[in-house]
């Protein structure tokens, strides 16, 4: 586990070993901390969303907005994940992938 966020974008606890090398490496280490910030917020919204819940003590409008938060949590996460799927296609059909057979190679 890293030490912190300059640790996870330099790929660990060593500065002379920087794994900038590369855009690519360097998108996936920024969408890394995206994922994890995301993730504190979700369990942290969950949280407090749930003891609103808890705590309405049959009032509708508390309950009601306590599952509406629920709710729209549930709907973050689902969109991080969808992202996360759509970003990995994309690095795999776009940047990985074999040049267009119907061009013909130049050259001599």
């Amino acid at each position: 586990m890293a030490n912190s966020i300059v640790d996870i974008l330099r790929g660990g606890t060593d500065p002379t070993q920087l794994k900038l090398d590369s855009i690519t490496n360097f998108i996936s280490n920024v969408q890394n901390i995206l994922y994890a910030l995301a993730a504190g917020y979700t369990i942290v919204g969950l949280i407090l969303a749930s003891y609103q819940y808890l705590t309405s003590f049959g009032d509708d409008a508390k309950a009601t907005k306590a599952k509406n938060t629920i709710k729209w949590v549930v709907i973050g996460v689902v969109i991080i994940i969808l992202s996360k799927v759509i970003i990995y296609e994309i690095q795999l059909h776009v940047v990985n992938a074999p040049p267009n057979p119907s061009i013909p190679p130049s050259g001599p």
